[in-house]
Order: structure tokens, then C-alpha cells, then sequence
């Protein structure tokens, strides 16, 4: 049976159609792509791209980054509400493995937060004031293996990411009114912050050593060699933000709170504006320079758009 000609008048405008808007949706992405790098000039001029962010198109949404060894860590909650996993990429081979978590014998799901490793453990944030601690020696296992983080630890604080350097450990909290409300309400010269990082001692997590007042929509944490503090800063589609601040800039209060001595972060030294959904903060040294090390969940299946701004990677960044 012929096909009428009327038919395939229509069926060729069809395709036009399809091809002419095919090829407008790449042009707005090729441009929005080339507009990027100038909205975000400075922060892509500090950019190094260290690995590919593993897992991004397994239902994973990365949250917490960490290293160890040659290893880049990431842990994250899975988008279809099977076991949070931990994935490892060996950043010399690109050998890539994942880990299904267990917290005494059963199934986590957890929206997970920061991971830190430091002296040998594993230190993992999940919100609701729970930090879990595990054997570094779980991600050298066969990929697949399910790791047991054992029971969580109470601390004061929501514990929404985990940062470790020397001795010390600091676990911080992610405020957003009305969403994620935190209650630690503190003012100093005018600026009232609701969300606090408390310092703690590696081997003694029942009381802060130090309690800094802290900005909201912090989603992570790291402090460099000099004593500056940097914050990942992100919420939804809006610009993410790193906020460097200088020792000067950390200001000692004279007060205390929870037992321990209190510092308000006041305004930034420098601010850095960064694509949307940055995530956890490390420090690594490459070639003996020290780097914030991050990465984005914009990427992942859950979110989707960040696939079309090629935000699939885990980024050193010379702050």
C-alpha cells in the first residue's frame, strides 16, 4: 500500500521541525557552555580537573569527597533508595570500585554528608547529629563489597560534613530556613549566624575544643596549612560560592559556647562564585601545592543538567 503524498509532505516537515529544534537546543547549550566560562572566569582559572566523579550515571548523588593514598573518596545516597554507597578512583591507574553500606548489619540508606579520613578511619556525617567512624582498610576490598560504618557517634551538632587536619576534627552543620533550620542562633557586631563547626580532638569526641559561628548553606569545610578557613557554599540551581577566610577574618570572641572557646567567621576575605551544587571540601598537595579538593552533584541522574555543562568531575581548586 502507497503511502499519499500528503502523508509524506507531512511526515518530511516533521523531521525538519524535529531537526530545526534539535540543533536550537545545542546552540543555546554551546552557548550557555562558552557564557560559563565568563560568568565563572576566576573560579574556572583556579580549576584543575583531577578525575572523573565516579558513579555519577549509577542513580549515585555524590555528597561527601575525601582522600586516601592515591585514592579519591566519594560517598553519597543513591537516588532509587538502595544501600548509600562509597566509591574510590585510583587517581594513577583510574581503577574505579563502589561500596554498599551497612550500619550494624542492616541496610543504610542515609543522605550521608562529609567524609573525612584521617589516621587510618574513615569519619562519615549524615545529619541529625550522627558521625559514623570505619577501617580505612574497607575500600581496598573487592569492588562490591558491602563496608559496616558500625553505630553513629552523637555529637552537638547536625553534622552535615566532616573535616580532619593533624589531630583534629571539625563536623559542621548546613542551615536553610524554613528546609533545614538550625537552632545554634549566635550574633556578634551586628551579624547573627545559626549554624556552628565544632573542633574536636580525633581521640575525644564527647566535648568541642572550639566552636566557630558559621554562615548558612555551608556544605563543606577544610582549613589550609596558614590557618584560612574555606567554605563550599550551594543551594538548588543557584551559583555555588567558596568563601576564604584569612586568619583576621576568624574572629575570637572572648565568649564560649558548648564548653569551648567561640570564633565568628565575619565577612569573607574573597568570595569565589562557582557552578551550581558544589559539595564537600578536602585538602590535597599536588606537586607540593596545597588545593581544595571538590566536586558536584549536579551531574548525576537525580539532577541531570549538570551532564549538559560537563560538571562530571572531581576539581582541585588553588584557593
Amino acid at each position: 500500500m502507497s503511502i499519499s503524498k500528503p502523508l509524506i509532505i507531512l511526515f518530511k516537515f516533521f523531521c525538519v521541525l524535529v531537526g530545526f529544534v534539535l540543533a536550537l537546543v545545542l546552540l543555546v547549550l554551546l552557548g550557555l557552555n562558552l557564557f560559563k566560562f565568563g560568568y565563572y572566569n576566576e573560579y574556572f582559572s583556579l580549576l584543575s580537573k583531577e578525575a572523573k566523579n565516579p558513579g555519577l550515571s549509577e542513580n549515585f548523588v555524590p555528597q561527601g569527597i575525601t582522600h586516601c593514598d592515591n585514592l579519591f573518596v566519594t560517598v553519597g545516597y543513591m537516588a532509587d533508595d538502595t544501600n548509600s554507597r562509597i566509591y574510590t578512583v585510583d587517581y594513577i591507574t583510574g581503577e574505579v570500585k563502589h561500596f554498599p553500606l551497612i550500619s550494624d548489619g542492616r541496610s543504610f540508606v542515609g543522605h550521608t554528608g562529609g567524609i573525612q579520613y584521617s589516621n587510618g578511619y574513615f569519619y562519615l556525617a549524615n545529619e541529625g547529629n550522627s558521625l559514623y567512624k570505619f577501617t580505612a582498610a574497607s575500600v581496598y576490598q573487592k569492588n562490591g563489597t558491602k563496608i559496616e560504618i558500625g553505630l553513629p557517634i552523637k555529637l552537638n551538632s547536625n553534622t552535615s560534613f566532616v573535616y580532619g587536619k593533624e589531630n583534629f576534627l571539625y563536623v559542621g552543620e548546613f542551615h536553610k530556613n524554613p528546609e533545614y533550620p538550625c537552632t545554634n542562633e549566635i550574633s556578634y557586631n551586628g551579624q547573627t549566624h545559626y549554624a556552628i563547626v565544632e573542633k574536636y580532638d580525633i581521640s575525644d569526641l564527647s566535648k568541642p575544643l572550639a566552636v566557630y559561628s558559621i554562615p548558612e548553606l555551608v556544605q563543606g569545610f577544610c582549613v589550609k596549612s596558614d590557618g584560612t578557613i574555606v567554605l563550599s557554599t550551594s543551594w538548588s540551581v543557584n551559583s555555588s560560592k567558596f568563601y576564604i577566610y584569612e586568619p583576621e577574618k576568624i574572629v575570637k570572641t572572648g565568649t564560649s559556647y558548648n564548653g569551648a572557646d567561640l570564633y565568628f567567621l565575619t565577612e569573607p576575605s574573597k568570595t569565589v562564585k562557582a557552578p551550581a551544587m558544589s559539595e564537600d571540601l578536602d585538602i590535597i598537595s599536588i606537586q607540593n601545592h596545597e588545593k581544595v579538593i571538590t566536586m558536584f552533584e549536579s551531574a548525576c541522574n537525580k539532577y541531570v543538567f549538570g551532564k549538559f555543562f560537563f560538571a562530571n568531575y572531581i576539581a582541585s581548586l588553588g584557593l
